[in-house]
């Protein structure tokens, strides 16, 4: 499914449409597992096979078969993974050597683990061993006393101990902290809020419990509402709710299958489907994580070797997985899995404890990520406590089977109803996320968009610093590894020490090798909460040597995004041409269409803004070749990063569209280029329509990232200024610090204070957030976003009154709305892409930027009628109107904006390159104006040049002092000298 689609069936129906089952599906009437057919393999059969007799189970097509994923642990040097057993077992001999001694010296101390008056000890000694031993040692780091709602931050209550983590003893203190450890995904863990409002609401109408079992008084119309409710959001026929989460699964599987039944379970499932599954009395047998050959296999041999002993055939298969796997981050791959299910015949349990409210453009869970039906998966599990902030679980399916799991589960039977808090809480919750609450229509699915903008984010950010991840983009548990066992209490104290809450998990809940601390993500983090934490982690991961990538990570390409720090934006509306435009100037192939939100994660491509090289100056053209991008004699061409970010609608800043994700690409870009569409046949939302008037589509995206920042920082300004004046200091100091995660330096935050009246700035202490902050985020937008203006399409009808205009709107010589008339470029971003199709298919000779081209070479293929027809339609109604297409003009007003300037570091001053080296002027990097010589060596390689910093000289041996500043022609062609 397109990304377009994708975004747009968000807001359709929470039906789904109804489709014929398949032939081997589940059973209606009576018990629809005990009328499953006696034989499963008789599923396997053909039409014309009968009913009872034993069918071999084709062999599948080896096409279809899904060959297994690496590990990631083969990436892992080989050290790591030894001394990580090495630790391990240094630990267990040292553990054992202490019991030896202990037990001969201090015998008091073991009494327990010795036999008493004929009575065998509680515990062996080998079994308490990693209890006393090991795990006692890291006891701090688990089990910490927290005291509030579990949000996106939660107070802890600080404790101490005195006696090697046998007792603890509060202090008292009570802490603040990032919470990066509890499952609240969508945020509703929330003590106010249109929820709790619910829920008081309830409780007053209903009071607190039914005080009963549900098969006795305990069904309450609220009950029933839910979980009509639930089996709607989930797109089955009924649900059935349960007050835990883990006995959803350990009652109910011993209802659905028993003796003489085979359950085959994912070798990493959950406790409490172990727990169900050893209470059911069935068979069990396990086949290898999310391998899907390995479970065919298992299947196979199962079907055909029939029961142990008597080799009947099995009464029921039920195959149970997880949609989501908590403890790696991954999903089940349940399309392949179906495929299995249609060939032979099983039935299918899927837990979606983490699945459900946190995967989909809806939010229902695995089946509406891989987009399949729900009602192709017989039973479906799901938790209220991860995405809906409450309790409890449910099961969904065909009615027949929640019929009778009403009458037959222990869950039903004897367990109590759940309580109205609840009930209230996970009605409206989902009922947000439904779209169902008029009041609250959209925050359901802002908190849906929120959290897969986090997670992809957090786990970006956490691979680009090098660290080992695993699990599946989009997945809200991020597992880190950690390997080491002393590195695993290590990373959680210091976390702790930065004010972050962090779950670490050790052996024996996971593989011996694979220590891993869990980051869960909610929606309710915001981008300044993710980035703390990624900036003190990675810290962190200096400390403890945790980036076992790092290496790997900054020589993995020699492409030229690699070297580039200075990033171009393109931003506007949906289908107003950004992808197109990126297209154009660069050799990206990013996705376009005529529908909104074509694009949601950025796309990235390479431009190339032309400068002077001193090569030609100094007559060694011949042998000049840049590293990254070209010089066509001793004109080169600087690679410079473009973002097509996603569309801008109206009410971004709240949150409308992908108004969060597209605000957050602004953060990387040092210049915006907004594209707008000229021709006025997109509406401000970016739906295709007529004569629409685009003059002020600049005006509203400039208010939309002003009331961005501004809202950002209007929501904590009184303690902004409280914490300004007890630390008596200086208002760029404050405003930095609030600012620096916009990518913000100190200068820029000057210069935009600068912009304002020195008097309004000397009165800073008294501002207030609707005046004089709002000022001064309108001219820090002028000096952080400079912004250029692409009009697009302009070869369309109604392009030319609508560039007159805008054009009479922002005459003059001063800013409009952040833009200067000369900043305002005219564009045919699709004209360009096809000359440069028909370049590349060596149809026409042509260059980016120039005003013809040509199609008479005797080298050129000859053209067709329709390809002719419009290439004479862009030479008339662009390139000979307009002198050019106007993209590669649009890149280097962008650049220009700043006042980039160019510099080229050789190791050579008379070879211009390395010495006893060929190649001349390997490198140019784009600085800003008011570079020092040694600002450039501190950016141009910190750890040798910074530290070993001896001089700097320049063409004809002249010497530069460190804080001469950077000047094209004069001094921009530098030699550093290292002292050893």
């Amino acid at each position: 499914m397109g990304k377009g689609q994708r975004a747009t069936q968000a807001f359709k129906s929470t039906e789904f449409v109804e489709q014929v089952r398949d032939e081997d599906g589940l059973v209606v009437g009576g018990n629809p597992f005990k009328l499953a057919p006696s034989n499963s393999g008789s599923l396997l059969q053909d039409e014309g096979h009968q009913a009872g007799k034993k069918a071999s189970p084709a062999a599948p097509e080896e096409s279809s078969r899904p060959e297994k994923a690496l590990s990631e642990l083969e990436a892992v040097p080989s050290l790591i993974l030894v001394t990580t057993y090495l630790s391990f077992l240094m630990l267990i001999v040292f553990a054992h050597m202490r019991d030896f001694f202990g037990k001969l010296f201090y015998p008091a101390n073991y009494v327990q683990l010795r036999v008493q008056n004929g009575l065998a000890p509680m515990v062996s000694d080998f079994e308490s061993l990693w209890t006393r031993r090991l795990y006692g040692r890291i006891r701090d780091c688990f089990n910490r006393p927290i005291t509030g709602v579990a949000g996106g931050h939660v107070s802890l209550l600080d404790r101490v101990s005195t006696d090697f983590n046998k007792t603890f003893e509060f202090t008292g203190r009570v802490r603040n902290v990032l919470n990066l450890a509890s499952y609240n995904y969508l945020g509703f863990a929330q003590s106010e809020g249109p929820c709790a409002d619910k829920v008081e609401a309830a409780l007053l109408e209903h009071g607190l419990t039914q005080g009963s079992t549900r098969a006795e008084a305990g069904r309450s119309l609220l009950l029933t509402e839910t979980e009509d409710m639930v089996a709607r959001f989930v797109g089955c026929e009924a649900a059935l709710i349960v007050s835990m989460g883990y006995a959803t699964n350990a009652l109910n599987i011993p209802a659905l299958v028993g003796r003489g039944c085979l359950i085959i379970s994912d070798e990493l499932n959950h406790s409490s489907l172990v727990s169900g599954a050893r209470l059911s009395g069935a068979t069990i047998r396990v086949f290898k994580h999310n391998y899907t050959p390995d479970l065919e296999k298992v299947l196979r041999r199962s079907i055909s070797q029939g029961q142990p002993r008597t080799h009947r055939p099995w009464k029921k298969i039920l195959v149970v997985v997880e949609g989501l796997y908590s403890m790696e981050g991954e999903f089940c791959r349940l399309p392949e899995i179906l495929e299995l299910r249609r060939r032979y015949g099983f039935y299918l349990f899927v837990d979606e404890a983490h699945s459900i409210g946190a995967l989909g453009p809806r939010g229902r869970g695995i089946c509406d990520h891989f987009g399949v039906d729900p009602r192709e998966v017989d039973v479906l599990m799901g938790t209220f406590t991860k995405s809906f902030g409450a309790a409890g679980g449910y099961i969904a399916g065909s009615k027949a089977l929640i019929d009778y799991l009403r009458l037959h589960s222990h869950s039903a039977v004897y367990a109590e109803a759940m309580s109205v808090p609840v009930l209230a809480q996970v009605s409206s919750s989902m009922r947000m996320i439904m779209g169902e609450d008029r009041e609250h229509a959209l925050e359901g699915q802002q908190r849906l968009d929120q959290l897969a903008i986090n997670t992809r984010y957090f786990a970006r950010r956490l691979a680009d610093m090098g660290f080992m991840t695993m699990g599946h983009p989009g997945s809200p548990v991020i597992p880190l590894l950690l390997f080491s066992p002393a590195k695993i209490p290590a990373f959680s104290r210091e976390c702790l020490k930065r004010n972050i809450a962090v779950v670490v998990v050790s052996y024996p809940a996971t593989p011996i090798i694979t220590g891993r601390v869990r980051f869960c993500i909610s929606a309710s983090h915001t981008r300044e909460d993710l980035d703390y934490a990624l900036e003190q982690i990675s810290e962190i991961g200096d400390l403890l040597l945790l980036k076992f990538h790092k290496n790997q990570v900054a020589s993995a390409s020699g492409d030229d995004s690699k070297k580039i720090h200075f990033v171009i934006a393109c931003v506007g509306k949906p289908s107003a041409g950004k992808s197109s435009f990126l297209n154009a100037v660069t050799d990206a192939s990013a996705k376009v269409g005529n529908f909104p939100f074509t694009t949601i994660e950025p796309n990235e491509g390479i431009a190339y803004y032309p400068v002077a090289c001193p090569c030609a100056k100094m007559g060694v053209s011949a042998r000049c070749k840049p590293r990254h991008g070209r010089c066509n004699g001793g004109r080169r061409f600087v690679p410079v990063r473009l973002l097509d970010v996603a569309g801008l609608v109206p009410g971004a800043s709240e949150g409308k569209g992908l108004g969060n994700q597209f605000l957050d690409d602004l953060r990387h870009a040092d210049v915006l280029i907004h594209v707008v569409d000229a021709s006025g046949t997109t509406d401000a939302s970016g739906r295709e329509t007529r004569g629409y008037d685009p003059v002020d589509d600049i005006q509203w995206l400039r208010q939309e990232v002003e009331a961005w920042i501004w809202g950002n920082l209007d929501r904590k300004w009184a303690g902004v200024v409280r914490r300004h004046v007890a630390v008596k200091a200086a208002p760029v100091e404050t405003l930095h610090a609030q600012l620096a995660g916009y990518g913000t330096p100190r200068e820029v935050v000057q210069r935009a204070l600068d912009r304002l009246p020195r008097e309004l700035v000397s009165e800073f202490s008294r501002w207030e957030s609707g005046v004089e902050l709002r000022q001064f985020v309108g001219a820090f937008l002028d000096e952080r976003f400079p912004t250029i203006v692409a009009l697009n399409k302009i070869d369309m009808a109604d392009s030319d009154k609508n560039i007159s205009a805008i054009m009479k709107r922002y005459k003059g010589s001063g800013l409009v709305d952040g833009v200067r008339v000369d900043n305002i470029v005219l564009t045919s971003a699709l004209g360009e892409c096809f000359l440069r199709k028909m370049q590349k298919q060596e149809f026409i000779h042509y260059e980016t930027g120039s005003d013809d081209f040509s199609t008479d070479a005797p080298d050129l293929k000859p053209l067709d009628e329709k390809a002719g027809r419009r290439l004479e339609t862009i030479r008339d109604l662009v390139l000979f109107r307009y002198g050019s297409t106007g993209v590669q003009e649009a890149i280097v007003r962008a650049v220009d904006a700043l006042g980039y300037i160019p510099v080229f570091p050789v190791k050579s001053l008379s070879t211009f390159g390395a010495p006893q080296q060929d190649a001349a002027f390997r490198d140019c990097v784009l600085v800003r104006p008011g570079t020092t010589v040694r600002e450039f060596a501190r950016k141009l390689h910190s750890q040798v040049l910074d530290r070993g910093y001896a001089g700097a000289e320049t063409i004809g041996g002249i010497q530069l002092g460190e804080s001469d500043v950077i000047v094209p022609g004069k001094n921009n062609v530098i030699k550093y000298t290292v002292s050893e």
